[in-house]
């Protein structure tokens, strides 16, 4: 993790004092020491023999590369053997995926919360990141009936998701940079997850992905970056400059992140931006135009399936079931 983006001892009083003690959450408050118990005790660490915590993971690694490896297996077998699933079935696979990795992402905000027996929240954690929209758009695409708006969502998991969870797989860079176990399965997990039904929802929707929907994933791409430039200002004008870095995108941040930081430092604030979005852009729309290519030979798709929802081609939305 990148320490210039820690909070310092003033703005650790200040949400202390504000967050904490005036709702029950101070050092005396019972809610805190029963959270603080659950913390601590889920806080499992990599340690030395003097007891020191230690980065124990380094990428590339074993344990790096076999969780690389389960995704591509679980996305092949996805593939393969759920390539023709009923609607019905996706739509709770990616609401119950994307539960789990809500899940996984709570447990991180507590445990790296919780430092030297303290509540400290570490705003670089701060759970709106490119790569933790996935969890989000699985649900609201799960929840949605079929419709351009969550053909749209679809393509975005098959595509900028996958691409995000392949980069961040292959360049791990600083992922390993945590002395917290749990913190490092979590991270394996939730992009391995990115890469496996990017790769199943590639090959399930193959029958959608087009230019339109495609455009409808950059929309969506475009919204989450829009809210991740406001809440970088609002929270870096309200804790000071370089506390969040969300999407790597902030106009006074900095990032050690491989090719990304490389290039951030070369190049003004709005170059960067456009290349940022660019790169995301043409790399999805790359990965759509191969599934568009490659579909006539890909698996048949069923003539119809008994629970599918019907629609006529110029149905544009999407409901809430």
């Amino acid at each position: 993790f990148n320490t210039k983006a820690l909070l310092s001892e003033k703005h650790i009083v200040f949400w202390n004092k504000r967050c904490y003690n005036n709702v029950g959450w101070g050092k005396r408050g019972k809610m805190a020491e029963f959270m603080g118990k659950i913390a601590d005790a889920v806080a499992w660490k990599f340690t030395d023999a003097s007891g020191a915590e230690i980065f124990a993971i380094r990428p590339y690694g074993v344990f790096h590369l076999s969780f690389f490896a389960a995704a591509l297996v679980v996305g092949l077998l996805l593939c393969i053997f759920a390539h023709d699933a009923r609607e019905r079935t996706v739509r709770v696979a990616l609401v119950a995926a994307g539960c789990v990795l809500l899940f996984l992402e709570c447990y991180k905000q507590l445990v790296m919360s919780r430092a030297g027996g303290e509540w400290r929240y570490l705003w670089v954690a701060f759970p709106f990141q490119f790569c933790t929209t996935p969890m989000f758009v699985l649900i609201l695409a799960g929840a949605l009936r079929p419709g351009r708006f969550r053909d749209g969502l679809l393509v975005y998991l098959s595509s900028f998701s996958l691409v995000a969870g392949l980069a961040v797989m292959i360049f791990a860079g600083q992922v390993f940079d945590t002395s917290l176990i749990g913190v490092c399965v979590q991270t394996m997990i939730h992009h391995g997850c990115m890469v496996a039904i990017g790769m199943w929802l590639a090959v399930w929707s193959r029958g959608r992905i087009g230019i339109r929907a495609w455009v409808w994933s950059l929309v969506t791409f475009l919204s989450l970056e829009l809210i991740a430039i406001v809440l970088n200002a609002v929270i870096n004008g309200a804790f000071g400059p370089g506390t969040v870095d969300l999407f790597y995108i902030a106009s006074t941040g900095t990032t050690d992140i491989p090719v990304i930081g490389d290039v951030r430092r070369a190049l003004p604030y709005p170059v960067y931006l456009l290349c940022y979005d660019l790169t995301f852009a043409t790399a999805s729309l790359l990965f759509c135009l191969a599934y568009k290519l490659t579909r006539r030979n890909a698996l048949p798709r069923s003539a119809a399936r008994p629970d599918d929802e019907e629609r006529s081609p110029e149905d544009g939305g999407a409901s809430l079931v």
